[in-house]
């Protein structure tokens, strides 16, 4: 089964070719134009939240100790372990990066929340040269699940309040506004880097993307595809870990081998891990 659509932004193109579809995930291919004009590919998977299911989680939280090494996991050997295990191995999943690390790999940096248990707190580091219009907090997106709705949001950070969240995972820069405005300010690829990117985005309140770009490229033009109607229509989303921490692992089913989109072969403290209801 193939789609094609084609969308023309100020500077983005994009290409969708849908790739691959199952009952509760579907995943997508597609090009889009960096603030230069270079083409980078960009794999999209899309989670029906309605059949499937999101857990905010950590290495450590689900590798049994007696399988568990002395080594950092990535995305990569995190889905290794998960493949092997009593409790995963005959079961669908995906597994994507997280956040990022504190002052060691293992440690997280800002809030964490997992199954109600606060694991790290909100961190309110101030960004000296903001890229975003929330350009206040360095780190100014939550990932949550509400603790009084369960379903998923992406809240501001200086708008979070303890207890809201049964699950949460702070990160940034927020790339899509609540409402669906790019969240990134029109200098910035003057004055960053292009890194390999994964985002979280949330379209409604039953469908959730993992978006991973597969060259390196700035957040504007990324941001500016995530919010517009031709792209990915995001009504929120969020900037993950990214350069070669950044990865999606999808075992489609029991028996067969894990696939593997972007490197995800750097450490991360914490893992976004989707499942089969």
């Amino acid at each position: 089964m193939k789609a094609v659509a084609v969308c023309a932004l100020p500077i983005a193109l994009c290409v969708c070719t849908l790739a691959q579809a199952q009952t509760w995930w579907m995943r997508e291919e597609f090009r889009i134009l960096d603030a230069t004009h270079k083409t980078i590919a960009v794999t999209v998977v899309t989670v029906d939240l309605r059949r499937g299911k999101l857990k905010i989680t950590a290495p450590d939280l689900e590798v049994p100790p007696a399988q568990k090494g002395a080594e950092l996991h990535s995305v990569r050997s995190f889905a290794n372990e998960l493949a092997s295990s009593r409790r995963y191995r005959g079961s669908e999943w995906i597994v994507a990066n997280g956040g990022f690390s504190s002052h060691r790999v293992e440690i997280p940096l800002g809030l964490f929340v997992a199954n109600g248990k606060l694991l790290s707190t909100l961190t309110r580091e101030r960004t000296r040269s903001p890229s975003s219009d929330d350009g206040e907090l360095r780190w100014s997106g939550v990932l949550c699940q509400l603790q009084d709705r369960k379903t998923w949001d992406i809240l501001h950070a200086s708008l979070y309040e303890s207890g809201k969240c049964v699950q949460a995972l702070q990160a940034g820069p927020l790339l899509v506004e609540r409402g669906g405005k790019p969240g990134i300010l029109e200098d910035e690829p003057k004055r960053t880097n292009p890194y390999v990117r994964l985002a979280v985005c949330l379209r409604d309140e039953s469908s959730l993307s993992l978006v991973l770009t597969q060259d390196k490229t700035h957040l504007l033009p990324l941001s500016r595809w995530l919010a517009a109607r031709g792209g990915l229509g995001c009504k929120v989303a969020l900037n993950l870990s990214g350069d070669n921490s950044a990865g999606i692992a999808i075992r489609a089913s029991a028996g067969r081998p894990i696939q593997y989109f972007g490197s995800g072969t750097f450490p991360v403290p914490t893992m976004l891990l989707l499942e089969r209801r």
